[in-house]
């Protein structure tokens, strides 16, 4: 598979971008959490809509954050990343080492915080099936969620999904994970700085 091989500019641009997605799905996440629950009209919109709206646009700047800092991660790891959007793969290619590093950083970061996944539909189509419970214990659980049922490179396009029937997946809260983030964003630049002072 082609590599893409980043600049020390590059790189820090990977780290600053990340940083930014970051940070607006914080502030996102933070306006959901204050949103009231049930059907309460704010402004022309129920309150259950607006969470929904907040929570697409948490999600999809939550994983871009996400990509942008495995992607630093992997150059200050191995020099370069593959040009690709699956989180778990981008993971899978760090080697061994980093990967139990960010195992226990994932840990420490959503131990104090529940990650409770939340599944809707839209109201007016009758729901399928109910979904088996998405347990997200470990970076793998998160990783697999984030891929395979969350969908959030699909973000920008909720409504689409929903009026296909489908269920949407949304983690309740994003706050252990944005800590995570942040874990992974210091280790990425640990990394390149280590790496950085090594070189001849």
């Amino acid at each position: 598979m082609e590599t893409m091989t980043p600049t020390l500019v590059q790189f820090e641009r990977l780290m600053s971008d990340s940083k930014a997605f970051r940070t607006a799905a914080m502030r996102l996440e933070q306006d959901a959490q204050h949103v009231p629950s049930g059907q309460a009209k704010i402004g022309r919109w129920s309150s259950r809509t607006v969470w929904e709206s907040l929570k697409a646009a948490s999600h999809f700047n939550f994983q871009i954050a996400f990509e942008l800092g495995l992607k630093a991660c992997l150059v200050a790891c191995n020099g370069s990343y593959p040009p690709i959007h699956k989180l778990r793969v981008l993971y899978c290619h760090l080697p061994k080492a980093s990967q139990e590093a960010l195992d226990d950083r994932f840990y420490e970061s959503v131990r104090p915080h529940r990650i409770p996944v939340e599944g809707f539909i839209h109201e007016r189509f009758d729901p399928p099936p109910p979904q088996e419970d998405i347990p997200i214990r470990t970076l793998d659980d998160c990783l697999e969620f984030l891929d395979d049922k969350a969908h959030l490179e699909l973000k920008r396009f909720e409504w689409e999904r929903l009026n296909n029937k489908e269920w949407v997946y949304v983690i309740h809260n994003l706050e252990g994970l944005i800590v995570f983030l942040r874990k992974l964003e210091a280790f990425s630049r640990d990394t390149w700085e280590a790496r950085d002072t090594n070189e001849p």
